[in-house]
């Protein structure tokens, strides 16, 4: 019976089991040591790695400052180790929409260098409270130049606010004094910072950025949510349901060849070619030509 127990208790099965359970007991006392040892490594020198200085380098930031910086990150006296830097530039872009690059660097052991640069601003976005004139809304090519209704300055009550958006079409700021931009009307929206504009209206702000390489624009409105008429000083009206590359293309060839054509006439026939207005909207652009005088 002897020989009969021995065989068993060297049976392939129970000598797997054994290694096993030496395997986890010696996992888990080398668990214990590691944490141990983790203890007492910051029990040592847990302050030689609690951050002791931020260095901020704000670059023509407009919605924040040194102190708003610090109360809103609040660094001091924390571990570096401990410090997300994906965590922290989300939360400083939901507190301070103007920022755009923010650059983290950690310099061990005890300092964090934070560099902030403002957006860009575009256009400004300039919100008029009024309810449209379906009067002032005929669109007729053959009659638009003619419409100063078009492109009138409403008084300053009508004015529910100012935006300034950049590139991108986000909204970053209310402030437009620090700005010299182009400035589109558009009809009362809600939109707060650290929104994004809806498709059309970025669309217009990129037709109003773009146009500033031919000039000066005097003027720009959104109609009906869904034209731009903006003043060049020519009339110009987009659609903002098309291309605004291929519109914007058209118009230089039109003002290429316009400019073209009165080298060709005396100045008083060069009157006789003045551009009053130009249509975008359709697929063969509409030219309304005027004489200086009318």
């Amino acid at each position: 019976m002897f020989k009969r127990h021995s065989r068993l208790l060297r049976r392939p099965g129970f000598e797997s089991n054994k290694k096993i359970f030496s395997a986890n007991k010696l996992i888990a006392i080398s668990l214990v040591f590691f944490l141990i040892l983790i203890g007492l490594v910051f029990s040592v020198f847990g302050n030689f790695f609690k951050i002791k200085n931020i260095d901020l380098n704000l670059k023509k930031v407009e919605c924040a400052d040194q102190n708003s910086i610090n109360s809103s990150i609040n660094l001091l006296g924390k571990q570096i180790f401990f410090v997300n830097n994906l965590i922290l530039q989300k939360d400083l872009r939901k507190k301070f929409p103007c920022l755009e690059k923010i650059e983290i660097t950690k310099k061990f052991p005890n300092q964090i260098s934070i560099n902030l640069t403002n957006r860009v601003g575009q256009v400004i976005l300039k919100q008029i409270n009024i309810a449209t004139d379906s009067s002032t809304l005929n669109l007729n090519p053959q009659t638009i130049s003619s419409q100063t209704a078009l492109l009138k300055d409403y008084p300053d009550s009508s004015v529910s606010g100012y935006l300034v958006v950049d590139e991108t079409g986000f909204v970053f700021s209310k402030d437009i004094n620090r700005w010299q931009l182009p400035q589109i009307d558009i009809q009362y929206k809600k939109i707060n910072l650290g929104d994004y504009i809806d498709d059309y209206t970025k669309q217009a702000v990129v037709i109003v950025e773009k146009l500033r390489s031919f000039g000066q624009v005097n003027k720009s409105k959104i109609l009906e949510d869904k034209f731009l008429i903006t003043e060049i000083p020519q009339k110009v009206i987009f659609s903002l349901e098309k291309d605004p590359n291929y519109q914007l293309a058209s118009l230089q060839l039109i003002l290429q060849k316009a400019k073209m054509n009165s080298t060709d006439f005396s100045p008083q026939e060069k009157d006789l070619k003045m551009i009053e207005s130009i249509d975008l909207r359709f697929d063969k652009p509409i030219v309304i030509y005027s004489p200086k005088n009318k």
